[in-house]
């Protein structure tokens, strides 16, 4: 069976969800539609536990949500998890505006409402089946090139 872990980051300085820790639902709404589609899934909120790098560096894929204030502690786990050979997808308002950024951290950037792309947890029948083409809402990085799937102006405002 293959294994994603959604990592949501910790914000390394204050932001508006410092004073009550309160996970946004993204990755535990993905985490729900991968286990559908045959994954074994986990999700880790780093303001509620430590992220076990190990866990990371077994699985197939990781996929890791940002806003703009946890952004650079979401590209250092990236790059960390990259330079073992782990697939890493971002998504999340940050990366959403900013993919050809993201890019330059991960290997693939779901833009706009993950969970409505989720298309690419069944690809390869529930398999990993990576690299996936750049399609809308999805950017990949090719030949170490970002391609964006997805025009600046279909971008939801």
């Amino acid at each position: 069976m293959p294994r994603i872990v959604f990592i949501e980051p910790k914000s390394p300085n204050l932001h508006i969800f410092s004073q009550f820790p309160l996970p946004r639902l993204g990755v535990f709404i993905l985490g729900t539609l991968a286990k559908e589609r045959g994954w074994d899934a986990e999700v880790v909120i780093e303001q509620t536990g430590k992220i076990d790098f190990e866990i990371l560096r077994s699985a197939d894929l990781v996929g890791i949500s940002t806003i703009t204030s946890t952004a650079p502690r979401a590209y250092a786990i990236a790059d960390r998890l990259r330079k073992w050979g782990v697939t890493v997808i971002m998504g999340g308002p940050h990366v959403t505006f900013l993919a050809d950024e993201a890019l330059d951290h991960g290997d693939y950037v779901v833009r706009a409402k993950g969970r409505r792309r989720s298309s690419v947890f069944s690809k390869s029948g529930g398999r990993p089946g990576f690299p996936i083409r750049a399609e809308p809402f999805l950017a990949a990085r090719t030949e170490d090139r970002p391609q964006s799937g997805q025009a600046d102006d279909e971008i939801p405002r």
